[in-house]
């Protein structure tokens, strides 16, 4: 079956972000949305995506958060920071979850970007709120 066109209208801040995320990937935006979107179906049908779509994802979402995870002061700061990428963080069974909004959709861990909930709370000083 050849592959079908599927338009899509995402806002400008996200696609400035693809653009950034995929130049420094050297992949095309449309390689990302297949491999993102790939990861999601595999997710909803509890069925493993591989672990090179993982890791691809994980490289992305690094590159596309590194300079708000590096520059934020406080949980208050790191959450307005997230907040203008489409992502929340929300608590989770030893650890803080990356939650993309307003879907709803837990993304991955904040360990599997390298930033374990330990370390963040040793930066910040204290524990998330909430």
């Amino acid at each position: 079956m050849p592959p079908e066109i599927v338009p899509i209208e995402p806002p400008q801040s996200l696609l400035y972000n693809a653009r950034y995320v995929t130049a420094h990937q050297d992949v095309s935006i449309g390689h990302l949305v297949r491999r993102l979107l790939a990861r999601e179906i595999a997710r909803r049908l509890h069925v493993d995506a591989t672990q090179e779509g993982d890791q691809g994802l994980v490289m992305a979402l690094q590159t596309l958060l590194a300079r708000d995870m590096a520059e934020a002061t406080n949980w208050k700061d790191l959450g307005e920071r997230l907040a203008v990428q489409g992502y929340e963080l929300q608590p989770g069974i030893g650890g803080v979850t990356l939650v993309k909004v307003p879907c709803e959709t837990e993304v991955c861990r904040m360990s599997e970007l390298g930033f374990p909930y330990r370390k963040l709370v040793c930066r910040f000083g204290t524990d998330m709120p909430g």
